[in-house]
């Protein structure tokens, strides 16, 4: 879960090390849970101050340019062409308690969902010949999401009137053998401009000093609201040598 200027965010992760808002406070990034989501803590209707926020279009600006719908900015994010697959089915429970996200593994006949609940519990299905032990059938997989009644979730955030989303993908620094190293970095700021509050920085490389690897790219795969328009599920995808 992550909190600035009033929003809260459940974060659906790839594997990836990233870091949030706490750490920005004494370093300039932050750390976050890469793997489950926590439960809501408080609304994101109120502004700083306790003030109310009127509800707007969930925007994305995207390396500095114009803001515009997040889903179309995405689209255009470096990287995501060069994804193998991406998130085949997703979307918010009916009630907006659960995130869920299904991709195909690459070179498997086998299908994953991952169900994020707003009580931090995360789930896995898979699906298929290529899965091994604990696949379930397909049939039983859809009925699991089918009950949980999928849909988009909201087109209106709750803070959209003063805040849009920023995301930098530029690659602005090195790693440690002197080589452009990716980088993704999600965060929010005033509508009318001004700087931005990084929320989530993820880190492509493992290792340390000349032996340092980096994936190649990683990117959001998608940004999506809950049905009230107040929760932001953000499902990161990182690219690293086998996809």
């Amino acid at each position: 879960m992550l909190e600035a200027s009033g929003l809260l965010a459940w974060l659906a992760t790839a594997c990836v090390p990233a870091v949030g808002p706490d750490a920005a406070r004494r370093d300039g990034e932050a750390n976050a849970s890469p793997r489950s989501p926590a439960a809501p803590q408080a609304s994101a209707r109120a502004g700083r101050a306790g003030r109310a926020v009127a509800e707007g279009p969930l925007e994305l600006a995207l390396d500095d340019a114009p803001p515009r719908a997040a889903a179309e900015a995405l689209a255009s994010a470096p990287g995501r062409a060069l994804a193998p697959t991406h998130a085949d089915r997703m979307g918010w429970s009916a009630e907006g308690r659960t995130f869920v996200h299904c991709r195909r593994l690459p070179g498997l006949e086998c299908s994953e969902c991952r169900l994020h609940h707003a009580d931090g519990l995360t789930e896995s299905l898979e699906s298929g010949p290529g899965c091994g032990e604990g696949s379930v059938p397909a049939t039983t997989l859809d009925a699991r999401l089918d009950a949980l009644g999928l849909g988009p979730g909201g087109t209106q955030w709750s803070l959209g009137a003063e805040q849009v989303l920023a995301v930098e993908t530029r690659q602005l620094e090195e790693t440690n053998a002197g080589e452009a190293r990716a980088v993704l970095k999600l965060g929010i700021r005033a509508r009318e401009g001004g700087p931005t509050s990084w929320l989530l920085h993820v880190d492509p490389c493992e290792g340390c000093g000349t032996d340092q690897v980096c994936a190649a790219q990683a990117h959001f795969d998608a940004v999506a609201l809950d049905p009230s328009g107040s929760e932001l599920a953000v499902l990161i995808h990182a690219l690293a040598s086998d996809g």
